[in-house]
This record gives structure tokens, sequence and C-alpha cells, in this order.
């Protein structure tokens, strides 16, 4: 294999793969979960957990709340997902890509980015355009949102949907060479959403006999070594139009070693109930292609044994801001594992309390300024140390 750089702060993008901060390459799997309008308080995180899942594509708003949104993104790295944050504002819409990354370059949103910027992937827009742009004008407006989240000191994958509702690989295909190129970390995604029916595939229009021809043709494109996923896929289409390959989608995405991520967790497709995987949000209420996807499926279990090496034995940094202290062993409590015994109930919430809360003040001690390098790299290490204690969860389905 080609050596890769590890330069960056945590992920990064080498020829078409995506990789760990420590080179080891990541092919993500994972669902899509409406988290803004459902379930601001992530409760379904751990369920989604259950499956196997390497990541969770956030779907959030600019109206949503940074403290909500830095306890959904601290759920998932401890459920041991990749959270991937979006924006779904200005889907549909292009000239709203502005005011996407006027809300990445706030000072709030920025620092949950920097706090997370190990683990974190940030979709910049979900389907950010209603029809096809020219070329031209696709690639002056990313290469000018990048540029603006680079300059802010966002240096996490940046992911780019398609235009036309996601749906278009054109300028993906043809631009993503250069906006890579024009990228100061060289550091993007580029996300294709196959929302593809059958019933209303043109054969003139696509260029593509059939939906299979040319999910297998697009997907092919990677051979371009441009780092490519698809975003969004169900069986079947906005308004229950008919019908997406869905399993043909995952065999190939299998084949070429390319990434994907399922819509949606559900409940809450109320125009198209058939894409909720669930029926009240857990996984014991996964249903239909659902439970196909992460369960029955020739691929269900590359879901459950998929990458989870870089959530061992790691700080959880990201948690120890001074207004989470006191949330964040709850959260953490739920899977804990000490010299190979489980711990529950209140005796596991309060070891977890006291862990966390002394993890808490050593890195709030650490980050103060008047302290001299070599105090902050001890009290670093001293937290670790206390980390250390709860080790890391088993693989495999979560309890």
């Amino acid at each position: 294999m080609e050596s890769v750089n590890n330069s960056k702060p945590g992920f990064f993008v080498q020829g078409r793969f995506l990789y760990t901060k420590d080179n080891e390459k990541v092919i993500l799997r994972g669902v899509n979960h409406m988290f803004i309008w459902t379930d601001r308080e992530g409760k379904s995180i751990p369920e989604i957990a259950k499956t196997g899942a390497n990541c969770v594509r956030i779907v959030w708003n600019m109206h949503g709340r940074i403290s909500d949104l830095y306890h959904i993104v601290d759920e998932s790295i401890v459920n041991s997902m990749i959270p991937i944050v979006e924006l779904h504002d200005a889907t549909g819409q292009w000239t709203r890509l502005p005011e996407l990354v006027n809300f990445w370059t706030r000072e709030d949103a920025v620092q949950l980015i920097q706090d997370h910027q190990e683990y974190l992937l940030v979709n910049i827009g979900n389907e950010v355009g209603g029809e096809e742009e020219s070329g031209e004008e696709f690639y002056e407006a990313y290469t000018s949102a990048v540029t603006r989240m680079r300059a802010a000191g966002i240096r996490v994958p940046l992911i780019i949907d398609a235009d036309n509702w996601g749906q278009s690989s054109k300028n993906i295909l043809e631009q993503g060479a250069r906006l890579l190129s024009s990228d100061p970390e060289h550091n993007l995604i580029f996300d294709i959403h196959m929302w593809w029916p059958t019933e209303r595939h043109n054969p003139e229009k696509t260029g593509y006999a059939t939906v299979r021809e040319r999910i297998t043709g697009v997907l092919e494109s990677v051979s371009r070594n441009l780092p490519l996923i698809i975003g969004e896929f169900a069986p079947v289409a906005v308004n229950g139009a008919r019908e997406i390959p869905y399993k043909f989608i995952m065999a190939e995405a299998e084949r070429l070693e390319i990434g994907w991520l399922s819509w949606s967790w559900g409940p809450g497709n109320f125009d198209s109930p058939e894409m909720d995987m669930t029926t009240h949000g857990s996984f014991n209420t996964l249903v239909g292609w659902g439970r196909e996807v992460c369960v029955d499926s020739p691929w269900a279990s590359r879901i459950r044994v998929s990458f989870r090496r870089l959530f061992k034995m790691r700080i959880f940094r990201p948690g120890f801001r001074t207004e989470a202290a006191t949330s964040l062993p709850m959260a953490i409590s739920r899977t804990v594992w000490t010299d190979g015994l489980r711990i529950s109930g209140e005796a596991r919430r309060m070891r977890m309390l006291k862990t966390a809360s002394s993890i808490s003040a050593l890195w709030i001690r650490a980050k103060n300024p008047g302290i001299c390098s070599f105090g902050r790299a001890f009290l670093c290490a001293t937290a670790s140390l206390t980390f250390s204690v709860c080790g890391p969860r088993p693989t495999g389905r979560a309890h």
C-alpha cells in the first residue's frame, strides 16, 4: 500500500480513501437520522450503535442549539460511531450555500468542530441546489465555501453533496479533482445520493439503459481517484416512487470499497414511510429493508465488525468542557468494562461520575494558559491514567 500522510489532526483523505490519523483505512458504513426534528436528545444513538455501524450522519439545521449538537456528537463518539454533521437548510436551494458557511464559521460552531476534530466529518450542506449547476459555478461556489471554512480553522474532512437534490454525478465527477486541488487541506469527500427509482429512469437523460447500469457506471468512476460515498439511499424515493435497487447499491459499494449511509433510521419519513428503517427508533423495531440492511443481508456482518479501534483506549477530550462535565458520566456509563467485569446500576454511575469528574478537572487545569508546558504535559498524562480504568468497550452489538 502507498504511504499515507498523517499530518492532519484527525481523519484525512488520500487518493480515493479515508484514513484515520493513525493511517487506518476507513470504509464508512452507517445510517442517517433526522435528529433535528425527531431526536434532539440523541436517545437513539445507542440503538443505532447496536447495528455495528461505524458512522452516523446527523441531520441538523442552523436553528438547532449548539449545546444539543455537542451532546449528539459526544454520544456518537462514546458509542464508537464517527459523527458526520450536516446542515439541511439549503436542501434544493443553491443560493443559500453561503448561509451554511456563515453557520460553520461562527465561533461556537468552529469550537465544536475543533473540540472533536480527531473524530468528526463535516457535510457542508445537504443536497444544495435543486437543479444541475454549470461546472464552473459549482466549482467556484464550493471553492469559496471550503476556503472560508479552512480560514476559520476547520481542518477536518469536508463532504460536498452533489447538486440537483444530491442526485447528479456530473459536477462531482468533473469538478472533484479541481476542488481537491484548490482545498488548502486537500481533504474533501464527495457525496452522491442515489434517489434513482426505476419508474422515473430516463435513459436519454442519464446516458444509461437501466438504473443498475447507472449505479455501476457512476461508482466505477472512483477509478479517477476521487473519494466518493453514497450518502443516502432507500428502497423508494420521495412520494414512494419505485423501485430503487438498494441491495445492488450495497453490493456494488462493497465490491468497490465505497462508503454508504442508508436513509433513514426513522421513524419520521411521513411522505414515504417505507424509508423508515425502524418503527420506534430502537434496534428491536427494525423492520423490512432496515432489518435487511443491518441484520439479514450478506453485508450486514460487515457492518457489525466494522472499524472500531479508533475509539479504544483514547481520552474522550470533547466532553470535558466545563458545562458538559456533569452530563458526560451518564452518557459514558452506559457501557463500562473494568478488569473484564461489567459494572452496572448505581455503582457504575457513581464510579464513572467520579472518574469523569477527575478527568474533567485535569483537562480544565491542563488548558489553563498560566501552566507551564511541563505541568500541562503532567496533567494530561495523569488524565490519561485516570481514564484507563474504564478500558475499551467490547466490539459487536452494544448492550
